[in-house]
């Protein structure tokens, strides 16, 4: 929480640099700067709180023990480690359908960078990334993405924000993302574009989540500037070039459905299928291949059941 000397010091020094003709974006960057550091405790201080939220909110467990009855960490996760999963997910859904078990699994996997930026926007720390080391915890249609390793900060003195972020997303998506999903592509035959139009849907519902419960005007500018560099300013080769129409891969021209879980509200439709429907017969309500009429159905049978 910000200290109230704190943000008088930052209201001061937002007067004074306006007279000089500054630009009041950047002046209420550098403010986010200066009391976000405080932020990065939030490992240190109470790791298994940290730990359950991430479990919690991504599906992503960052402490050493087991949740699930089984997982994929005593193999390479990009070699035996993925092929393990799939044939999990062969016999959980008797299906030899590999491509549809590929969208699922890079819909999934598409929480870990939802984790790894929420915890660099809010806390300044980066989750610890290595194909090598992840591992998938797994029971049933449950599981957890297990990342190897502890968070550490993301504050580094000598190096500005703008230089810091650009080289951990790159990190991210150029040497973490990208050779997951190059695998997942081998073993299942999904397409690329596909892959990254999931991680596009999961980063831009995010962002509009984090923006909307930001609990103060400098985190939310900090989180829009983040969300601007991630689908606008990031290099689109760390996405394999998959965006369409010249727009950057992560900026996809999403169309909005109402909001079945909440009145009044609209939500992203998919941009392509998640091919769902070939593991359990049935289609989401967001889905782009369906008519407007089956959408209509699915939203009636989504409340109805809720209302049991």
């Amino acid at each position: 929480m910000v200290r109230w000397t704190q943000l008088i010091t930052v209201l001061i020094f937002v007067k004074v640099v306006k007279t000089r003709h500054c630009r009041p974006g950047r002046l209420i960057l550098q403010a986010v700067r200066d009391v976000q550091t405080e932020n990065n405790h939030a490992w240190t201080e109470d790791p298994a709180k940290f730990r359950e939220f991430y479990a919690k909110q991504f599906r992503v467990h960052l402490g050493g023990e087991k949740l699930l009855e089984n997982t994929t960490g005593e193999s390479d996760f990009l070699q035996e480690g993925l092929e393990e999963i799939i044939g999990h997910y062969k016999d959980v859904y008797k299906t030899e359908h590999l491509r549809a078990i590929g969208a699922t699994l890079s819909s999934y996997l598409s929480l870990i960078p939802a984790a790894f930026l929420h915890a660099m926007s809010h806390h300044n720390i980066a989750l610890p990334l290595d194909p090598a080391s992840t591992s998938i915890q797994y029971d049933g249609e449950s599981f957890y993405l297990h990342l190897s390793g502890s968070p550490s900060t993301f504050v580094v003195p000598e190096l500005p924000r703008e230089e810091r972020r650009a080289h951990l997303v790159g990190s991210l998506f150029d040497s973490y993302m990208k050779p997951v999903f190059q695998r997942l592509r081998e073993l299942t035959g999904i397409d690329k574009h596909s892959q990254w139009s999931y991680a596009a849907l999961t980063l831009q519902r995010s962002y509009d989540n984090w923006m909307d419960k930001a609990s103060t005007e400098e985190l939310k500018y900090l989180l829009r500037e983040d969300y601007e560099y991630v689908v606008g300013g990031s290099d689109p080769a760390w996405f394999e070039r998959s965006g369409v129409r010249d727009r950057h891969p992560l900026d996809l021209p999403f169309k909005f459905v109402p909001d079945v879980y909440n009145e009044g509200k609209t939500v992203r439709m998919k941009y392509r299928c998640c091919l769902y429907y070939k593991l359990t017969g049935t289609y989401c309500y967001t889905c782009p291949a369906i008519t407007e009429e089956h959408r209509s159905r699915r939203a009636e049978e989504i409340i109805s059941a809720r209302s049991k």
